[in-house]
């Protein structure tokens, strides 16, 4: 029952393609596109090029018109030897190495906690998150099919130790292109992450570029421009509320709990939460901005989805035990030669235990409780 109708150039209408599904998609279903694409022209000169197809392509529900951008595949190629302007030079691409085929996907379907507090039993909505924190909350949200299509090891920076804690998460997020690093191949795992950086990456599972006017009043020549334009977009990021996006300070733990909800699809509602879920003394004002974003990130829960005239919320139905990542990333490597798995497993417990989890510097987000 599906069609397929084309539209030729119109004005004011891009050429186009329309493809009706004769069947409904139901949420957490997973909807793929798949489309052939020819490289007309390629850069010559030598080194590691990327490109995107000039295609995009959009989900539009039949019943709101609300679209969503599909991420655009990537194809990389590697020029060595003369690289001339006449087309010299070959062109290798090494299916290892570089990243092929759609962006990296995040798990939409599970509402598996990610932030667990401190060993001092609070959760620290205000405090900052580090470059390495945030790496390893987005390998494990990736989908167990996209993380096992890009697991790696190995990376490009002198300042990730083979057996840090945060090696695959680093590695993996490099090879997909969802992370990268600073000048001098370094990437300053222990630094905080600014507002700008964190709106990059989650903004880098989406694809898409954008052009036009700027969303804040001080983001114009940042390098994060486009970044921080199309997060705001798709509805990722907020701004200070005078028109400023601040974009060089020090992300909050509340803040990045915020746009990681968003960026998982995630609805949490005060109203439709559990009597029996974690709380935290330092997250009990349900007045607060950030309430609601931390007691999602912080409780494992099944939930349906709902709407009335606001849009959508959840309504959790049950509770779900702590994930133990320790356990997990064990079993997606078969050589996790971390001693300290870092600050964001631990074994279930039921009480926070003092210096459980903690890394070099004595942060802890994810100690479970």
């Amino acid at each position: 029952g599906s069609t397929l109708t084309y539209y030729p150039e119109a004005e004011g209408q891009d050429e186009r393609f329309v493809l009706t599904l004769g069947q409904d998609i139901h949420r957490s279903e997973r909807v793929s596109l798949t489309y052939t694409a020819r490289l007309a022209e390629r850069d010559t000169s030598r080194g590691e090029h990327y490109v995107y197809p000039n295609v995009e392509a959009y989900l539009t529900l039949s019943d709101t018109d609300e679209s969503y951008l599909f991420p655009r595949p990537r194809l990389g190629y590697t020029i060595s030897g003369g690289g001339s302007s006449d087309g010299g030079g070959d062109t290798v691409i090494d299916e290892n190495d570089t990243p092929l085929g759609p962006l990296p996907e995040l798990n939409i379907a599970d509402h598996f906690a990610y932030i667990i507090g401190r060993d001092d039993g609070l959760v620290h909505p205000e405090a900052s998150i580090t470059r390495a924190e945030v790496a390893t909350i987005f390998f494990r949200m990736l989908t167990e099919d996209s993380r096992a299509q890009l697991w790696t090891t190995t990376n490009p920076y002198s300042d990730v130790a083979a057996e840090a804690w945060y090696n695959n998460a680093v590695s993996t997020l490099t090879t997909s292109g969802v992370i990268t690093g600073k000048p001098g191949n370094v990437f300053d795992p222990d630094a905080p992450i600014t507002r700008a950086e964190f709106a990059t990456i989650a903004v880098r599972f989406f694809g898409g570029s954008y052009e036009g006017e700027d969303q804040f009043t001080d983001i114009a020549g940042h390098w994060a421009n486009k970044y921080i334009n199309r997060a705001a977009v798709l509805g990722l990021i907020n701004g200070k509320g005078d028109g400023t996006f601040d974009p060089n300070a020090d992300i909050t733990r509340a803040e990045a709990m915020a746009i990681v909800n968003r960026t998982l699809g995630r609805k949490p509602d005060a109203d439709h939460m559990l009597p029996n879920m974690i709380t935290w003394e330092d997250n009990l004002d349900e007045s607060k901005w950030y309430y609601t974003d931390v007691q999602e990130a912080t409780n494992s829960h099944d939930f349906e989805v709902e709407s009335d005239a606001d849009g959508l919320y959840e309504v959790w139905t049950g509770l779900l035990q702590v994930r133990d990542w320790a356990a997990l990333e064990r079993e997606w490597s078969e050589s996790n030669s971390s001693s300290n798995p870092g600050d964001v497993v631990s074994d279930v417990v039921t009480e926070p235990e003092a210096g459980e989890g903690t890394d070099a510097d004595g942060g802890q987000i994810e100690t479970e409780t």
